[in-house]
């Protein structure tokens, strides 16, 4: 740290208190497009697994593992819905 005020007032102005408020803003929305990025890779990773695993079946038979999957973790920004 800074040594007396004057220098204090020097390093820490309003164009950097500005600054700071880019950056959190910034941490932020990436933060937020992270988490979406994360939660939808791991989805697709199990997915992946499950068609390695039965790739001679109809995708039909592979719809109660998936609800499994929402059954067993709660996503924030996936949501599972079926078509009637």
């Amino acid at each position: 740290m800074l040594g007396n005020k004057n220098e204090n007032r020097k390093f820490y102005n309003r164009n950097f208190h500005s600054f700071l408020g880019y950056c959190v803003g910034q941490i932020k929305l990436y933060n937020v497009i992270g988490e979406r990025f994360n939660e939808l890779h791991i989805f697709v990773e199990y997915f992946n697994k499950l068609a390695q695993k039965r790739s001679n079946e109809k995708l039909e038979s592979m719809f109660p593992f998936i609800e499994e999957i929402f059954e067993n973790k709660r996503y924030k920004y996936i949501k599972f819905t079926t078509a009637l």
